[in-house]
């Protein structure tokens, strides 16, 4: 299992590097807690296939709600976006720190 944990930070990693290197004044900080990681860990891996399906996860339920979030204005340069797991909701929900949920689509954040 540490090794899936390990492809998962790097693909948490990548996601980084891609939101910093988008070139448009947008300095954001991502922080995905372990519960997300959990989360993702689930829907991204399985015991026959281990973490083939990792990347896709990690970009359907991450990366295009980040961007969402970008492109919609509700994330600025310098902000930290924390990305946790809602047991309740059954679903990733994003949160600028120090700050109330933030909107990236339908289905991918808290109300």
């Amino acid at each position: 299992m540490s090794e899936l944990r390990n492809i998962l930070s790097l693909e948490l990693d990548a996601v980084q590097r891609r939101i910093t290197s988008i070139g448009v004044g947008v300095d954001v900080r991502l922080r995905v807690l372990e519960a997300a990681r959990d989360h993702l860990l689930a829907e991204g891996t399985d015991a026959r296939y281990g973490a083939r399906h990792l990347k896709r996860a990690v970009e359907k339920l991450v990366v295009q709600p980040v961007s969402n979030l970008i492109a919609s204005g509700q994330l600025q340069n310098g902000d930290r976006l924390i990305v946790d797991y809602d047991g309740k909701l059954e679903r990733l929900v994003f949160y600028k720190e120090n700050s109330l949920a933030v909107s990236a689509g339908k289905g991918s954040v808290a109300a």
